[in-house]
């Protein structure tokens, strides 16, 4: 097929924090861990270990599904290529140092995943009265 479709997940945060536990059990392990060892997108843990490495601990884990979603939907040719987006303010210290430091480094493609701030996502809605109320409603909710 001559298509170009992407996919563009987009992983949305505002006031998330993440207690340092890890989600490894033999379920996920099961359905993961060979997907993780094949994946063209995701790194090996320098040990060597999938379980108990930072892709059993969240904001990782559900980073990585979607990341291993988004390779197999393209794997099986239902779209060409994959665009990650997560949405973290710029306030939300924590948990935008826990996907540059943690996650990031684990992408073979960082490029393929950006990490922006709400209010840089809807600047261009501003001023366009069909969005007016949705953002007055985000900045009074979590911008102010």
């Amino acid at each position: 097929k001559d298509r170009d479709d992407w996919l563009i997940p987009i992983e949305w945060k505002y006031t998330e924090t993440y207690k340092k536990e890890y989600k490894t059990c033999q379920k996920r392990l099961d359905r993961y861990e060979e997907l993780i060892i094949k994946s063209d997108h995701l790194k090996m843990p320098k040990n060597g270990k999938i379980p108990n490495s930072i892709y059993f601990q969240e904001p990782s884990y559900e980073l990585m599904r979607q990341t291993l979603l988004c390779e197999q939907i393209v794997g099986h040719g239902y779209a060409k290529n994959f665009f990650h987006i997560n949405i973290i303010p710029t306030k939300n210290t924590e948990l935008r140092k826990a996907v540059e430091t943690e996650f990031m480094p684990m992408l073979t493609k960082e490029a393929k995943f950006k990490m922006l701030d709400p209010q840089e996502l809807l600047s261009p809605l501003k001023g366009n009265d069909k969005y007016k109320d949705l953002l007055t409603y985000l900045e009074t909710r979590y911008w102010k």
